[in-house]
C-alpha cells in the first residue's frame, strides 16, 4: 500500500471509531489485509490500534470532565474478568502454562 492510502486510512480509521465509539476495526483489518498481512495477524493489529485509539479518546473525555474514572470503575473489574476469559479461551494452549499461573482454570 502507498503512503498516502496508509494515512487516509488511518484518518477513516480514526474518524469512524471517534464518531461511533466503535468499528475502526471495521477499516483496519481490510487495510491490513490488503498490505499482505495474514488474517489473525490482522486482527490482532487492528485490536491493537483500537485500543490506543480508544485511550485517547478515554483520556480526552477524562480530561475535558465528560466521564470520570469513578463513572467507568464499576464496569473495569468484569471488563478485565472477560479479557482474562477471552484469553483463556483462544490462547490456552500456547500461552497459559507459561504465563498464567492458574493455567486457565485447569489442562485439557
Amino acid at each position: 500500500m502507498k503512503g498516502i492510502t496508509k494515512i487516509i486510512g488511518g484518518l477513516a480509521i480514526g474518524m469512524v471509531n471517534s464518531a461511533l465509539g466503535a468499528g475502526g476495526g471495521m477499516i483496519a483489518v481490510p487495510m491490513l489485509r490488503k498490505s499482505g498481512m495474514e488474517q489473525n495477524r490482522a486482527q490482532a493489529n487492528a485490536v491493537a490500534l483500537i485500543m490506543l485509539l480508544t485511550a485517547a479518546s478515554a483520556g480526552i473525555y477524562i480530561y475535558t470532565g465528560k466521564v470520570t474514572f469513578g463513572d467507568a470503575l464499576p464496569y473495569l473489574p468484569a471488563g478485565l474478568i472477560g479479557s482474562v476469559l477471552s484469553f483463556c479461551r483462544r490462547y490456552r494452549r500456547k500461552y497459559s502454562a507459561r504465563f498464567l499461573p492458574f493455567s486457565c482454570f485447569g489442562r485439557e
